[in-house]
């Protein structure tokens, strides 16, 4: 193989490469599942697009003990959902909220709560 070959061959290596790289996924689900211990907190974060219309907030906890404070803040930083949930309310959530293209935030943090938890948002 001669130089001009390999040029031709690694130039469209890195075409292809590149052409391949730049397409983008965008998320249309976030959200926690797993244990959570006393001192747990979480933070997600999904980037919803211009076309969507309703975001949905939905899940469950078992609280075990303690309580733990959930909300969910929309692309401009407004509180659109906050709950303390225990063992003793009850922790599904279901909800529904006109969406705002940008970064939404869902928090969670266990106040003295040990438990189980399985809560997304999506569009």
């Amino acid at each position: 193989m001669n130089s001009k070959s390999k040029v031709i061959i690694l130039a469209m290596a890195v075409f292809m490469l590149a052409a391949t790289s730049c397409e983008k996924y965008r998320l249309k689900r976030a959200g926690f599942d797993g244990e959570y211990s006393e001192l747990s907190k979480g933070l997600t974060i999904l980037d919803v697009s211009p076309e969507a219309n309703i975001i949905y907030l939905d899940g469950f906890m078992d609280i075990q003990t303690g309580m733990v404070k959930v909300k969910l803040l929309d692309a401009n930083d407004e509180v659109v959902f906050s709950d303390y949930l225990d063992a003793s309310k009850g922790a599904e959530i279901s909800e529904q909220f006109e969406a705002i293209s940008g970064y939404w935030k869902l928090k969670y943090e266990s106040i003295d709560s040990h438990g189980y938890i399985k809560l997304h948002i999506n569009y």
